[in-house]
């Protein structure tokens, strides 16, 4: 008898250092997992424009120097990159973007838990839906017919 006994509290022993291992490493994997993702509004956004022609992706580079934030972005299909905006503003969850020579505009609001930023962009001849994410998108294919 007392040697099941033994071979129990052994047993118990080894579990619960089982148990202290386990909740460590699982602790150390959620401290990890927070830190992938980020949760500042900077770096790059991806978007796709639905244009009723044709769609245009949108990649929105935002960056930070001290207590400012500014903002470019790039429309790949049209060969432009680095496309400095007139106006950038970051508010908490609201972002505003223009840029005058297209006469286009954004504005949206930042979810950085689902890291989205939806919202209405404005162009010239209406207006479209846009969600930006930090997925970026493949490369358009041009349809020629």
């Amino acid at each position: 008898m007392k040697l099941k006994l033994k071979k129990i509290k052994n047993y118990l022993i080894i579990k619960k250092a089982d148990m202290k291992n386990y909740y460590i490493t699982l602790i150390l994997f959620q401290f990890i997992f927070s830190f992938s993702y980020s949760q500042e509004v900077t770096g790059d956004w991806h978007g796709l424009r639905e244009y009723p022609d044709r769609p245009l992706r949108m990649i929105l580079h935002i960056s930070k120097d001290d207590s400012t934030y500014s903002a470019n972005y790039d429309s790949p299909e049209n060969d432009l990159f680095g496309i400095k905006l007139d106006s950038f503003a970051y508010n908490g969850n609201s972002l505003y973007l223009q840029y005058k020579e297209a006469e286009i505009s954004f504005q949206g609001i930042v979810d950085l838990k689902s890291q989205t930023i939806t919202g209405i962009y404005y162009y010239p001849e209406g207006e479209l839906f846009l969600t930006l994410n930090r997925k970026p998108n493949p490369p358009i294919k041009n349809e020629k017919h």
